[in-house]
């Protein structure tokens, strides 16, 4: 799911935002609208959250479980 494991239960989703993308949005409109293209990205790995959810759920099931 491109997540990486930094060991001891961390995870890091990398997330790339194109710089030159991120000028070009704040130079034409001056704020950032939520639909322009540099929030693909994020998107992106808002769906690969949700998409991973299932994954997280057995992990915490199981530490809970472990518990008991």
């Amino acid at each position: 799911m491109d997540f990486e494991d930094l060991t001891k239960g961390n995870y890091y989703l990398p997330i790339t935002v194109d710089i030159n993308l991120v000028t070009e949005c704040w130079q034409e409109y001056g704020e950032f609208p939520e639909d322009h293209e540099v929030f693909y990205p994020l998107y992106a790995a808002l769906e690969k959250l949700a998409k991973a959810i299932f994954i997280f759920d057995e992990m915490f099931s199981a530490l809970s479980e472990s518990d008991e």
